[in-house]
């Protein structure tokens, strides 16, 4: 199972993924945007993430999001990186 993590809304955004319990990708957006404490959705950051791990939107089972505003938001902001995948059902 492949999580995806999105921290956002802070001076720390970033994204995770992990599989089997084990951290495949973890970075923050400042890293790739050379702005300190970045608060940018982390848009560069997950598409490092799905580049380094040859995965892709199909491929996360779950998406797991940290003071966000509504996820079709996101996706918008986030140049529909994940619109890619279709969710068919969130829980709090």
């Amino acid at each position: 199972m492949n999580i995806l993590g999105i921290s956002y809304e802070t001076h720390e955004n970033s994204v995770v993924l992990i599989r089997g319990g084990e951290p495949l990708f973890a970075a923050s957006e400042e890293r790739y945007s050379r702005v300190k404490m970045d608060t940018a959705a982390p848009v560069r950051a997950l598409k490092e993430c799905f580049r380094v791990t040859g995965l892709g939107p199909a491929d996360i089972d779950i998406v797991a999001l940290s003071g966000f505003p509504p996820v079709k938001n996101w996706v918008h902001y986030a140049g529909c990186e994940l619109s890619q995948k279709r969710f068919t059902g969130f829980r709090d």
